[in-house]
């Protein structure tokens, strides 16, 4: 994205089959600048998201990367979320939760963003489809 590059970490991961979560992963997504006289690279920003088995989003419209993450909820259970992280500050913006356990996983399948702003994720289970009602 112009002299940006985004880059996340997905160390560890291989599929839904074969993880075992209570590993937790150490995920992060970076913003890496390439400086304007080619002399090298900067570190904007580091976001700690852990998006494991996505692949992500920007929208150079508003400036968001959107992403699938993941938290370990209080019993332990990984609990998935659709995330939005500004591209200039890599700030999280917003989570909407998707579902808890394996099967929200989204093994490798890309973020969708349709041309009437709804985000689509594949997930073992399924499609999912995310929208504002605004």
């Amino acid at each position: 994205w112009g002299r940006s590059i985004l880059v996340k970490n997905e160390y560890g991961y291989t599929n839904f089959l074969k993880i075992g979560w209570e590993d937790d992963f150490p995920g992060g997504i970076q913003r890496v600048d390439i400086r304007p006289d080619e002399s090298g690279c900067d570190l904007v920003w580091t976001s700690e998201e852990r998006t494991p088995s996505i692949t992500p989003r920007l929208s150079a419209e508003n400036g968001l990367l959107y992403t699938y993450a993941y938290d370990l909820d209080e019993r332990g259970k990984v609990a998935w979320s659709v995330a939005a992280i500004r591209a200039d500050t890599g700030e999280t913006v917003f989570k909407i939760p998707t579902g808890t356990g394996k099967q929200f996983d989204a093994s490798w399948a890309p973020i969708t963003l349709g041309y009437d702003n709804t985000l689509y994720v594949g997930t073992t289970v399924g499609l999912l489809a995310i929208w504002d009602e605004e």
